[in-house]
């Protein structure tokens, strides 16, 4: 999309930051996720980072506000390399980011639900810069997954509503954003049904009137129940059925899909892309077919939706793309120069950061009585707090290399004053990684020097 007279639209989007993990095969178990990195097969962003991502490779000026917490900040360089401005709030009650456990099989797609990023959006409403972004909005997206508290946010976007042009809600609770008066609310056929449920409507439904996945003519009733402009309710093979209060207004068909419950981000590509067209004066109704193009044009190898990345890759090619792990090993007692350059190192090269951790008392056994300066636990938070890590475990005893191959990671990798001549257990270690790697010496670092010149200086 091209805007020759006018700056692209600015949206803004709120809402559940959700990571996509792929698992590599059926005995994975989404409990196993985060401690076996090589069983999955790769990583999308979900949830409303996926939303901002497509709006921003539209060509929308994207800012995303939300809480974002500390062990998830891996994130927001992904989406800023989408082209998504961040607004950082705070109040984040939530210790990582959501997550969704995916499977292809022969039999279709299965899903897994990961855990829940509990977030707390109380603070929305004090944060100046967040009235800033939405007075500046052309549109505003809010991905509505029910793992965060909107209560504060359903009550600033209802105050701020007239300065708001265009309103876009995807959710999976319709009713909390009944009052605020929504342009677009946007849900899929199983999210539709269960509000019939919980709605006086569903009573009264005889069945007549349904669409071949059982939409009907009560979404109309539904749509003014919920005060929306526009009721929008998605169904792979049979698209998304339009309804405002009072009939059914208009319907998409899908051009590339055809299995029910196939794609994985659909919905996200169509939230955005409807948003869009919108906010350059479009009509619902050719906003909405226009959004099912993007979608059709976009469904890539695997049935992943994700405009101007899933095409670049053939199905060949596309089975080739996996995260990069990288394993690392040592007892960070005083953390210094060398250790962040050694951990900055491997987050620059691979998806997933673990580190075994030396216990107390194998620290001793290596370097002594006098060590650690600090416990295991002390050591352990230092190193989850810096934001550069997945997963920290113990490693109890000299040898890493049953952890190694436990994890079984891409890259066993250490610090430069190593190398393959002198690294402990190099043979061992070789066969259960696809390379070791060193990093760049950093000289004249160590926790072993820092702790003889606190020891020797006078008065101690």
């Amino acid at each position: 999309m091209v805007f020759e007279t006018r700056e692209p639209p600015h949206i803004v989007v709120f809402g559940d930051l959700i990571v996509d993990y792929w698992l590599a095969d059926e005995a994975s178990r989404a409990g196993e996720i985060e401690s076996r990195p090589r069983r999955y097969s790769h990583v999308d962003l979900g949830g409303a980072a996926n939303t901002a991502a497509n709006a921003a490779a539209l060509g929308a000026r994207v800012t995303y506000v939300g809480c974002v917490p500390d062990s998830a900040l891996s994130v927001i360089p992904e989406m800023e390399k989408a082209g998504v401005t961040f607004c950082r709030i705070s109040g984040c009650l939530a210790d990582t980011a959501g997550a969704r456990f995916r499977l292809r099989v022969d039999g279709g797609l299965r899903r897994r639900k990961g855990r829940d990023a509990k977030h707390n959006h109380k603070s929305v409403a004090d944060d100046v810069r967040v009235a800033m972004a939405l007075l500046s909005a052309d549109a505003v997206i809010v991905s509505d997954y029910g793992q965060e508290d909107t209560g504060a946010l359903v009550q600033l976007l209802s105050n701020m509503r007239r300065s708001v042009p265009t309103l876009v809600v995807d959710t999976a609770s319709p009713h909390t954003w009944a009052g605020v008066g929504v342009d677009v609310l946007k849900m899929n056929h199983r999210e539709y049904a269960h509000a019939l449920s919980t709605s006086s409507l569903s009573a009264a439904h005889d069945g007549s009137g349904e669409a071949d996945d059982g939409i009907g003519e009560e979404a109309a009733s539904l749509a003014s129940l919920l005060n929306c402009a526009l009721l929008a309710v998605s169904s792979d093979v049979h698209g998304v059925y339009l309804f405002d209060s009072e009939r059914q207004v208009g319907r998409t068909h899908p051009g590339t899909i055809s299995e029910e419950d196939a794609t994985v981000g659909a919905g996200d590509l169509f939230v955005a892309a409807i948003t869009l067209h919108l906010a350059c004066g479009i009509g619902p109704v050719t906003a909405a077919s226009l959004a099912q193009a993007a979608v059709d044009f976009s469904l890539g190898p695997r049935r992943t939706v994700r405009f101007g990345r899933s095409n670049l890759y053939s199905d060949d090619q596309f089975a080739r793309v996996k995260p990069r792990s990288v394993f690392t090993n040592g007892c960070f007692d005083l953390i210094h120069g060398g250790h962040l350059s050694l951990l900055s190192y491997a987050r620059k090269i691979a998806d997933f950061v673990v580190v075994g951790l030396n216990s107390d008392e194998s620290i001793r056994e290596l370097k002594g009585p006098s060590r650690p300066v600090l416990p295991f636990e002390w050591r352990k938070e230092t190193l989850e707090g810096l934001g550069l890590v997945d997963r920290v475990i113990e490693l109890d005893g000299i040898s890493p290399v049953p952890l190694v191959e436990k994890f079984r990671p891409n890259i066993y990798l250490k610090g430069g004053d190593y190398s393959r001549v002198s690294l402990p257990f190099f043979d061992e270690i070789s066969p259960l990684v696809d390379s070791i790697e060193f990093t760049p010496l950093v000289s004249g670092r160590s926790s072993s020097l820092i702790a003889d010149r606190v020891l020797t200086r006078p008065g101690n």
